[in-house]
């Protein structure tokens, strides 16, 4: 009888094999990470580091962290010497599809689930020989929720902040006008939660020209503005100015224009509107309406500081 029990355990060993699941702190082993290729199929590549948790058949299984030899890092749960479920990375290489065409190499620090980026994050690559990173919300491996895209070019940093969808930035009209306010035309400027939450979801109040009589304030306090709260509300103005300098930009294929202008007291400010500025030229007198932004200023063609500002044009004639 007890050989036959014997003989049974050991045909069951043999077969299904045997778990050692056991701790283990700095065990040299290796990691697997998916990585996409040129085809967008994904491929496995084995990283050599210390692994600290439990292991079971030699291999990372469970809870555990590993550190690469060349650095990185990572802890959460794996299974079979592979990242499953959810984990956090420091710095670890990941490749990631962007804008739905470009396949790019970086670094991940962030929340992950099964390997991937999925959570909240910071992606640091190479664009164009510039360093760009994004930092926001991931799912399934791609920049999806809400981030900012930033390009450190050779003069100034371009910025996407916005609304992504698997990998492509699709922002609302109001996070467009946040991310055109990192561009350096005439000066930088701050376009507020409040704006863009304003712009996206009240246009009632500013669409026709019935809305805009009814809800716009003839008088602006420059000064006031300058020195005091005014600046955290947001408020619709009809003002009347004259130009003085009209800038159009074409950005992701849309049109930015921007006007600096003045008023009788001298007065600058910056206007700044999605499309073309329909015919208007220089030292012509023109009234608009508009939400200030906030403070700004550039540096002018005699070298000195010109102050502005900073307002988002709902509407223009002459």
């Amino acid at each position: 009888m007890f050989k036959k029990v014997f003989c049974i355990i050991l045909m069951l060993l043999t077969l299904f094999g045997c778990s050692t699941v056991k701790e283990v702190t700095d065990y040299k082993t290796s990691v697997s990470l998916s990585f996409l290729n040129s085809s967008s199929e994904e491929t496995q590549t084995e990283f050599e580091g210390l692994y600290s948790g439990e292991i079971n058949n030699k291999l990372p299984d469970g809870k555990g962290s590993f550190v690469a030899d060349d650095g990185w890092s990572v802890s959460g749960v794996f299974s079979n010497g592979k990242l499953s479920g959810n984990s956090v990375s420091v710095d670890m290489p990941v490749s990631m599809i962007l804008d739905r065409k470009s396949r790019v190499y970086g670094t991940y620090s962030g929340e992950l689930s099964d390997g991937k980026p999925h959570g909240t994050g910071c992606f640091q690559f190479t664009s164009n020989n510039h360093p760009a990173e994004y930092e926001g919300e991931f799912k399934n491996g791609l920049t999806d929720g809400y981030g900012k895209m930033t390009y450190h070019l050779d003069n100034f940093d371009y910025v996407e902040e916005g609304t992504y969808e698997k990998g492509v930035f699709k922002p609302t009209v109001g996070q467009l006008y946040r991310s055109f306010s990192y561009l350096d035309i005439l000066g930088t400027y701050n376009v507020s939660d409040e704006i863009v939450d304003f712009i996206d979801n009240h246009k009632d109040q500013y669409q026709t020209d019935e809305a805009l009589k009814e809800n716009s304030h003839d008088y602006f306090n420059y000064d006031g503005y300058l020195n005091n709260d005014m600046r955290n509300k947001v408020i619709i103005y009809n003002l009347n100015l004259t130009s003085a300098q009209i800038i159009e930009e074409n950005i992701m294929g849309v049109v930015l224009t921007t006007i600096l202008a003045y008023d009788k007291a001298y007065h600058f400010y910056t206007l700044h509107f999605i499309g073309d500025h329909i015919g208007l030229e220089k030292d012509t007198e023109f009234s608009f309406h508009g939400i200030p932004c906030s403070e700004s200023s550039f540096e002018n063609v005699s070298g000195g500081i010109t102050n502005t500002v900073s307002f988002l044009c709902l509407q223009i004639s002459y």
